[in-house]
């Protein structure tokens, strides 16, 4: 079956690349204004612990499990465009309960406002991404192989721009009213920036949801919604090429979740970066990206993937490295944390833009679901593991540690929430030691572990422009052949 843009007429195909490109843009302001960072940031006001901020950054991922159902879920609503615009609108809906439970004696305890924050922004991205799978799967029938790499982007662009103008309207209306509460010595109306900051974001949300209306779409289209789940949950596994790819994600997943996890508590409590610094510096990031994500759309079309994904993930790798510099009184590290970050706007064109190609037609959603919910799995992991890491190396327990390990990638280790790899166990009980920094070791560590990721990437085969068989129809016409 032809793609999607192929029976469009030029008017209904640029009114669709417009509204896509439209839709990530506004979308992008909403994630911006409400971020992970406005988020923790406001558990911080609730002295949460390392553990609460674990279950915060896990939130998103173990919402991202449900989207496994999406292809049924898309199935029993009859179609791709229903499913996420119903799905968008509920989800940035729930985004506007967050300045209600974040309210002061809204809810008797802190512990308890913790956890109707959790919840919510657990219902918001199990709504967001079960949604986007039907998206990721609309846009791939949009877009051909030749052209997908320069459309994604300019979609990253435009998504990019969005998180830019988010993450510094954030920034400038957090710092102004917090900067008011400080002269009034009004300590506790802080939160009322963080309010704000979700309401706007929810309205960015649900002006994004008006460009998918006019976006074209055909139901038959859609070879991502079988009726049988299971079986179609299984086809992405047994595909030799999906499954490297999916190696790679575990990994890169992992070891972002690792990183991630520390790295949230040491802007906190170790280096002490304000939500207007942070979000300055996520703006100035997103605002480059989103002038190199064409660029890399282009190379992407041109070099192809592969080559792209690992040369930007090994330059990602070193980021831990500058936060391992930083200090209070050296802050201005972590500017080359950012720099490496940039190579995002390669990264996140030639991941999906690898999921999308390696995954047949029919069938395709069900391939994008097991893409993300494995990724979702590695990433929720990977938190977890680094703040009971943390939690133990702060509490005192590393320094107590007489364990002898062997350097290498598969070993693992036991230890209170989960195993650890000996390189990264090894470096942080390292860090605590011999007295270079409590979370030294795990940086060092996540370091190890995201440059190790340019080598999964290498075992990825580029996709093919006739990928468009499931693997049951592949093993048929190569025993049909033979």
């Amino acid at each position: 079956m032809p793609h999607v843009l192929r029976h469009l007429s030029r008017p209904e195909r640029r009114t669709t690349i417009r509204c896509a490109l439209a839709n990530a843009g506004l979308w992008g302001a909403g994630s911006g204004l409400v971020s992970l960072t406005l988020v923790t940031y406001l558990a911080h006001e609730y002295q949460a612990s390392p553990r609460v901020f674990a279950w915060i950054m896990a939130t998103p991922s173990l919402a991202g499990l449900l989207r496994l159902f999406a292809p049924w879920w898309v199935r029993r609503v009859g179609g791709r465009k229903r499913f996420s615009i119903a799905l968008f609108t509920a989800s940035a809906v729930t985004v506007l309960a967050l300045p209600v439970v974040s309210a002061p004696h809204v809810l008797p305890l802190p512990g308890e406002s913790l956890a109707a924050l959790v919840a919510l922004w657990f219902v918001f991205h199990a709504l967001d991404y079960v949604a986007a799978v039907a998206l990721w799967s609309w846009l791939g029938d949009m877009t051909p192989l030749a052209i997908r790499g320069r459309f994604f982007g300019r979609r990253e662009s435009w998504l990019n721009i969005g998180k830019a103008i988010g993450t510094l309207v954030a920034a400038f209306g957090s710092w102004f009213w917090n900067d008011r509460c400080a002269r009034l010595d009004r300590p506790y109306d802080e939160w009322m920036s963080y309010a704000a900051c979700a309401i706007a974001g929810a309205a960015c949300y649900l002006l994004a949801v008006v460009p998918l209306v006019r976006m074209h779409d055909r139901p038959d289209a859609d070879g991502g919604t079988q009726a049988l789940p299971l079986r179609s949950l299984l086809s992405p596994f047994m595909s030799p090429k999906y499954r490297r790819l999916l190696m790679f994600g575990v990994w890169f997943s992992l070891a972002n979740g690792l990183f991630s996890s520390v790295r949230r508590v040491y802007e906190l409590q170790g280096i002490r970066l304000s939500l207007f610094e942070k979000k300055m510096l996520d703006a100035g990031s997103r605002g480059v990206q989103s002038q190199l994500s064409p660029l890399a759309g282009r190379v992407v079309d041109r070099r192809g993937n592969v080559a792209v994904l690992a040369a930007t993930q090994a330059v990602i790798g070193l980021a831990p490295l500058f936060y391992v510099l930083a200090s209070p009184g050296a802050v201005w590290w972590i500017l080359g944390a950012y720099a490496c970050w940039l190579a995002y706007a390669g990264e996140n064109v030639a991941q999906p833009n690898l999921m999308i190609g390696l995954s047949p037609r029919v069938g395709r959603a069900s391939f994008i679901a097991v893409w993300f919910a494995t990724n979702q799995v590695a990433v929720s992991a990977g938190i977890f593991l680094g703040a009971e890491v943390l939690q133990w190396v702060l509490s005192g327990a590393v320094a107590e540690t007489r364990a002898v390990l062997v350097a290498g990638a598969g070993p693992t280790v036991a230890l209170p929430g989960g195993a650890w790899s000996a390189p990264a166990l090894l470096a942080a009980v390292g860090g605590a030691k011999y007295r270079v920094g409590n979370f030294t070791g795990l940086l060092i560590g996540a370091a190890v572990l995201q440059v190790a990721g340019a080598w999964w990437a290498l075992r990825i085969p580029e996709p093919q422009e006739n990928h468009n068989d499931s693997p049951a129809e592949s093993s048929r016409k190569k025993s049909k052949s033979g």
